[in-house]
């Protein structure tokens, strides 16, 4: 099984665990990436990495506010 597909089977709490936040923290990250248009969701709740670009922007700009 690939990793992606491990996720896939996952709940948040577990995926949470996982990355060390909280399951609110990691809910209130996804929110804040699908109405950013990083991500979208499913109807099975998988998620879909939307236009890479932006990532390296987004990351650029958190990098800037973190420095």
């Amino acid at each position: 099984m690939e990793n992606g597909e491990l996720f896939k089977t996952l709940k948040n709490t577990q995926v949470a665990s996982i990355l060390n936040l909280t399951p609110e923290t990691l809910s209130r990250t996804l929110s804040k990436f699908k109405t950013s248009g990083l991500i979208e969701l499913d109807e099975q709740h998988h998620i879909h990495v939307l236009k890479p670009q932006n990532w390296r922007k987004s990351f650029k700009l958190l990098d800037t506010h973190l420095t």
